[in-house]
Parts: structure tokens; C-alpha cells; sequence
């Protein structure tokens, strides 16, 4: 998710999220509204939980722990997805006209909210969020101060957009009208227009690659890209070594083995499911491997389709035995790096920084496939 550092910040969006809880209530009144809510995509589980746990203590931020829990008409309501919640529910939270509904997901982002919803892509979690809240807090005592004129202020810019953005038109001019009101706030605490100025510009720049970003999303989101990340970051930080391009097992774990030939990678479907965890906590392993399969990722027969799996025989050098077991076979082409690097290439980190996955690494020769 996310194509650079530029896009992915959460600063400009949350701006826009910690003033929306206040801000939707007097856009209401001039009749204007969000059609739905908004969804964070966390790159990783962590990271959404430490966003969760610093901005879901801020003042006006309720966090539920159920969907069907309530929230006040000025507060921000946000819910964190399980996998197990069912689809109907989750986007009829996102269309809650009180307050303003968020739900955060990390990982692998679900087709029913890369459809038709508003989705940012969050790579990169800010530093010392906690002292944000005290310029929220003067955004709302502001607002409430002034509130007949930031309702016509608001009036006015959602009336007349500055910029053409075809079909994201109306978030657009949302972000926009917010981000509006932020600049006035500072301008006037800082005294310096100025720079208060050029700081609008900048996140109005970035508020349009956000948007790029959600519609790319809502178009092309690749599980490929996601799936082959997860396996290089897992053998890098294993004590997996693997020179020679010849040899037929890449490494053997407690999870199980990848076995490698000259075009497939053959991978255990337990060190699999280990590997992908990070998305798997907003999917189903089966449901991604259905993903991967339609992108090409996973080699197998019509026959084989359910459960995605090829047979692999090959001789252990140990016992001079054949062994037969079930491998999720992938195209080396699908994981080579952009440097033309393959798996078995991978050099893994020091000492210091890996984790201990291995059990034994048995050397397998003489691979024969039988899938």
C-alpha cells in the first residue's frame, strides 16, 4: 500500500480526521454531509495499534468495541475490523450520519471497502501524536467561538472548488474546506500568514496524492506485491543461508520447508500461513490464497483448486528415501526482486538481528516433481 514516503504520512490526514467529529455537525446544518465514513489502512498490525492506542485517548474520539455501540454527534468513532465482522455491518457503520465513523485496518485491505469507500493508505506513523491533541483542542475552541462563520466559510469553499478532481470530487473539496479552517486557525495563533500559507499549500498537494493513492487502491490493489514483501522480510530476518542456486531445499523450518527447482519455489502451507500472518488478520489464509491464485502467484491444476496445493517428490539425502508432501507451488518470476535477485540470494542479516526459525536445514537432492 502506498507508493512513497510523501503519501502514507498520517500528519495532513489527521488533521482532517481529528476535526471532522465537530466540523460534520455544522456541515450538516448547511446541507451539506460525508456520504461515508473513512478507512485507515495500516501497513502493519502494530502500527495501527499504537495510532489506537495514542489518538483513541484524545479528547473526542470514542473508540468502540462494538459496532453497534453509540457515539455523540461531535465525536470521531472509531472501530478497529475483524475479520469475522460481516461486511453489511461494517459499511452501514461507515454510513452513521453522528459523528464521524473510521474503521481501521492493517494488513490486507477487504474487497467490500476498496470498492466504493474512502480509503487511506497509512505507511508511516508520526512521532509525539500526543501533542497534536493540543492543536485540535484550540481548532474546536475556535469553532465553537466562531462557529456562524466557519459554517459559511465552509459554505463557501465546498461551493466553490478550486481544482477539478473528476469523480473524487466531493472528498476532495471536503479535505480541502477542513484543511481550510486548520490554515485560518494557525494563521491566527501564529500571526505569521505566511507560513501558515505555505504549510496549506503543501498539504493540499498532498491531500491530491492521497487521493491518487485511494483511487489506485480502489482500482489495482495487488495481493502479489504484499505476499512477496512478507517472504523476503521473513528470510532476511531468519537464520536461513542459501548460496548455491543448485541446492533443492532454501531452508527448512518448524513450519516446514521451501524447496526450490529452476522456475518454482515449493513452500509448506504452514510456513506459508506463518509468513503471510501480517495480512491474515483481516482475511482468511484461504480467501488469500484465492487472491494470489487469480494474480498467478500459486502454480496448480483445476483439480487441485480447493485447496491450492501441488504433489512434490523428491529424495532426502539423509535417508536415500523418496518423499512425497504438499507444496504451494510459486513462480520464481513472481518473487525475483526488482534487482533481478531471487530468494536463494538473499543474504541474511547479522547475527544480532535475526530470529531463529530453524530447526535443521536437511540438503534435498534429486527433485522430482509429480504435480
Amino acid at each position: 500500500m502506498g507508493t512513497g514516503k510523501k503519501v502514507g504520512r498520517l500528519t495532513g490526514i489527521l488533521k482532517f480526521l481529528s476535526a471532522m467529529g465537530i466540523l460534520r455537525f455544522l456541515l450538516q446544518r448547511q446541507g451539506y454531509d460525508v456520504e461515508q465514513g473513512m478507512v485507515l489502512a495500516f501497513d502493519e498490525n502494530n502500527m495501527m495499534n499504537d495510532f489506537l492506542r495514542t489518538f483513541g485517548n484524545w479528547k473526542d474520539v470514542r473508540v468502540l468495541s462494538a459496532l453497534n455501540e453509540e457515539n455523540f454527534n461531535y465525536e470521531v468513532a472509531v472501530y478497529k475490523y475483524k475479520k469475522s465482522d460481516r461486511p453489511e455491518r461494517i459499511l452501514n457503520f461507515l454510513n452513521r450520519t453522528k459523528g464521524f465513523p473510521v474503521v481501521l485496518v492493517s494488513g490486507f485491505i477487504p474487497e467490500f471497502l476498496r470498492e466504493d469507500q474512502n480509503i487511506f493508505a497509512i505507511k508511516f506513523c508520526d512521532k509525539k501524536l500526543e501533542s497534536k491533541e493540543q492543536q485540535y483542542l484550540k481548532l474546536k475552541n475556535y469553532v465553537i467561538r466562531e462557529a456562524d462563520y466557519v459554517e459559511k466559510r465552509l459554505k463557501a469553499i465546498l461551493e466553490n472548488p478550486h481544482r477539478d478532481m473528476g469523480k473524487s470530487q466531493d472528498i476532495y473539496n471536503l479535505l480541502v474546506a477542513v484543511l481550510q479552517v486548520w490554515f485560518e486557525v494557525e494563521s491566527m495563533e501564529e500571526g505569521l500568514s505566511a507560513i501558515a500559507s505555505f504549510r496549506f499549500n503543501k498539504e493540499e498537494w498532498r491531500i491530491r496524492e492521497y487521493i491518487s493513492e485511494m483511487e489506485r487502491l480502489r482500482e489495482d490493489y495487488e495481493v502479489k506485491d504484499a505476499v512477496k514483501t512478507l517472504i523476503w522480510e521473513y528470510l532476511k530476518k531468519s537464520m536461513i543461508t542459501a548460496t548455491e542456486r543448485e541446492i533443492s531445499v532454501l531452508c527448512e523450518t518448524d513450519k516446514g520447508s521451501i524447496l526450490l527447482d529452476d522456475n518454482f519455489y515449493y513452500f509448506k502451507e504452514e510456513l506459508l500461513k506463518k509468513i503471510c500472518m501480517p495480512l491474515t488478520r483481516t482475511i482468511s489464509f484461504l480467501k488469500l490464497k484465492h487472491e494470489m491464485h487469480k494474480e498467478n502467484m500459486i502454480v496448480t491444476h483445476e483439480t487441485k483448486k480447493k485447496n491450492f496445493t501441488v504433489n512434490k517428490l523428491f529424495l532426502d539425502a539423509e535417508t536415500g528415501k523418496e518423499v512425497r508432501s504438499r507444496f504451494i507451488k510459486i513462480p520464481k518470476s513472481a518473487l525475483t526482486s526488482a534487482d533481478g535477485l531471487c530468494l536463494e540470494d538473499i543474504k541474511p542479516l547479522e547475527p544480532e538481528n535475526r530470529v531463529d526459525n530453524t530447526n535443521n536445514h536437511t540438503e534435498m537432492k534429486g527433485v522430482k516433481t509429480n504435480d
